[in-house]
């Protein structure tokens, strides 16, 4: 993707999950159809992977405290 003009791009440890950051929705949709263009020609059947474009976020993170449930011991994830 960083051949394709993304100015950031990086890896989750969770999926795994690419992402890369351009500028603007229009290079947005653009990089998101190049990779989707490159997956598909990765696998027999066109389906190597899911692509899916949109803006960060731009308000902060929420956290908050649920209940536990009675079964769950406290400290417990």
């Amino acid at each position: 993707m960083a051949e394709w003009d993304a100015s950031g791009v990086g890896q989750s440890s969770w999926g795994p999950t690419v992402y890369g950051i351009v500028d603007g929705e229009g290079a947005g949709l653009e990089l998101a159809e190049r990779v989707r263009a490159l997956l598909g020609s990765l696998s027999p059947t066109g389906e190597a992977g899911a692509v899916y474009s949109g803006p960060f976020r731009t308000d902060s993170a929420r956290v908050w405290r649920a209940e536990a449930h009675p079964s769950t011991p406290l400290g417990a994830p």
